[in-house]
């Protein structure tokens, strides 16, 4: 079951996302990296073999850490630049 952080229901509990479950349950079983970055999966592909025990290659525990500075980045430089409008 995929729990997503951000979605959270009555009384605090995590929300299930069946459609996401299936999503990735497909993009599991890919042994592809290429074809996983084409199709754009390739940051669930990583979250998902490591729910599932399965290694991860290092070049998507590269791609996640890139994700997550830039995620964690934009709040940052949004603010920035709002405060000079």
């Amino acid at each position: 079951m995929v729990c997503v952080p951000d979605r959270i229901g009555l009384a605090g509990a995590m929300v299930s996302f069946p459609m996401w479950d299936r999503v990735e349950d497909m993009v599991c079983s890919s042994w592809s990296v290429d074809a996983l970055r084409h199709h754009g999966v390739e940051l669930i592909a990583a979250r998902g073999w490591r729910r599932r025990g399965r290694p991860v290659p290092e070049e998507l525990n590269v791609d996640e850490r890139i994700a997550a500075i830039r995620t964690l980045g934009v709040p940052g430089i949004t603010r920035a630049g709002a405060s000079r409008l």
